[in-house]
């Protein structure tokens, strides 16, 4: 796979992008972006391999756009690439691309989304040398939630930065924000629901706000929202927490686990599994018994350090 010759870039999947809310109301310019002042101070101007760090929906991918038009790149000249996807020959693909004329303009500028997903012979090793020569017309800008996935050779080619959270009155300014271009009013004591319950990451918030805008009973939003934020994890993960719930048996619960090996690490499997049962575990949904097996999944999962410590506490769940 190639990314930045005469063929013209693929279009964005992203259907309905009109009716969803957190990429509807992503910010266009730097005077759209809310939180982060100290970091977009910081970050102007860098043309060399930018970093960013930071949960998932916390914005580290607005920031790489707004920095790629920063750099000059077109829209046609950005390509946005999720290494999740990526075999041995589509990083061969991406060096080529680093050194490939573009048609559409003289700024190329590769946001590599989830690039802790690399492996780390055949994906960030291969990347070191290309990622120290490259063209002053091409930026690299890569996003992770899992720094610890990342080889100490590859991160030293990045310039890093932190993508911090909101804090509640930013989150507060950016909800007042989409309220009003929205025409919601929303009752005071769901605007702090939302704040809350949101952790201060903004597609959590603006997604949150999609689901209980009209609701009227505190109980019932706070159940949507814990079940939203459930399906914001990994889908290998949440799959795997529902095979242990419903008792499937150990067959199963293989069956999942190795699908969620294949994106994640056992460690990020747990940190999943714990968040999950955790929050769950709060619900007045679930009875007593699924409270307890629950909390019990939480313990079970910090003891997890390989892929033998993980299969293990499975089997005690299972």
């Amino acid at each position: 796979m190639v990314w930045g010759g005469g063929a013209i870039p693929p279009p964005n999947l992203e259907k309905g992008i009109e009716n969803i809310m957190h990429l509807k109301h992503r910010p266009k310019t730097w005077d759209e972006f809310i939180g982060n002042k100290t970091l977009i101070k910081a970050v102007k101007g860098i043309t060399a391999p930018i970093l960013f760090i930071g949960e998932r929906g916390c914005g580290k991918t607005t920031l790489s756009h707004l920095i790629a038009k920063d750099f000059g790149a077109v829209k046609e000249t950005t390509f946005e690439i999720n290494c999740g996807d990526f075999k041995k020959d589509d990083v061969r693909g991406l060096v080529d691309s680093f050194n490939r004329s573009s048609l559409f303009g003289d700024k190329k500028c590769f946001i590599l989304d989830e690039v802790h997903r690399l492996s780390e012979l055949h994906g960030q090793s291969t990347l070191l040398t290309p990622l120290e020569h490259l063209r002053p017309d091409v930026l690299v800008v890569g996003c992770t939630t899992n720094i610890g996935g990342l080889i100490d050779p590859f991160l030293e080619r990045f310039t890093r930065f932190k993508v911090a959270p909101l804090a509640d009155n930013e989150s507060m300014q950016l909800l007042n924000s989409v309220c009003n271009k929205e025409n919601i009013n929303l009752p005071r004591w769901l605007t702090a629901l939302l704040i809350e319950q949101s952790g201060g990451i903004p597609r959590n918030l603006l997604t949150g706000l999609a689901v209980v805008q009209n609701v009227e009973n505190k109980d019932e939003a706070a159940f949507l929202l814990e079940t939203t934020k459930l399906e914001m994890f990994d889908v290998d993960t949440l799959d795997l927490f529902k095979l242990l719930m419903v008792n499937t048996g150990w067959s199963d619960v293989k069956r999942g686990l190795m699908a969620a090996l294949k994106k994640l690490s056992p460690e990020s499997i747990a940190i999943g599994l714990t968040n999950i049962g955790a929050g769950r575990a709060m619900s007045e949904f679930y009875r007593d018994a699924e409270k307890k097996k629950l909390l019990y999944m939480s313990v079970c999962m910090k003891r997890v350090k390989t892929k033998a410590d993980l299969t293990l506490e499975l089997l005690r769940l299972t």
